[in-house]
């Protein structure tokens, strides 16, 4: 084939290339503008064993701690955590966590945990992200730690504090 026959396509289907272009993008442009824009915030929380000096009593606490993380991860959502966020943002005049998700992930190297709000603001996500690893640290120690004067197991330590997104995420 020559570019003659080429152009002499062109010039018998330029209304059906035409149209199906035209189509196409109308698909992408109604896609693009209907897709709801959702924004992530995540903090991380470091927590670390609370031991004596011996060397067994760290081996033992790090082992503890790490071995809790999942049970801390399933907190986050729980309503010993979901409820006090409520209260905070209703206290500070802020909308409530209706249509904001919180979600949890622990490193399996690290006693890490990140803790993550995902909603339609960024400065929503980020506060809820914010208030959760401050309720969740205060739900922790005390239950990890005993209470009769004794030095306690686990301390929570926020390293990553949450940051508003500039940039939508890819929910």
């Amino acid at each position: 084939m020559e570019l003659r026959d080429y152009l002499d396509i062109l010039k018998t289907y330029w209304r059906s290339i035409v149209a199906t272009t035209l189509v196409g993008f109308l698909v992408a442009l109604g896609l693009t503008l209907s897709a709801t824009t959702v924004y992530s915030s995540g903090a991380q929380i470091l927590f670390t064993p609370v031991a004596g000096t011996g060397g067994q009593d760290l081996f033992y606490a790090a082992n503890y701690t790490s071995s809790r993380l999942p049970v801390y991860e399933d907190l986050v959502n729980s309503t010993q955590v979901v409820g006090p966020v409520q209260v905070a943002l209703a206290q500070g005049g802020y909308p409530s966590l209706a249509g904001t998700e919180l979600s949890a992930a622990h490193s399996t190297t690290k006693p890490i945990l990140t803790v993550t709000a995902t909603g339609k603001s960024a400065k929503q996500s980020a506060r809820v992200a914010r208030i959760a690893v401050e309720t969740l640290i205060t739900v922790v120690e005390p239950n990890e730690n005993p209470k009769d004067g004794k030095q306690g197991v686990v301390h929570g330590s926020i390293i990553v504090p949450a940051s508003i997104a500039t940039v939508p995420s890819n929910h």
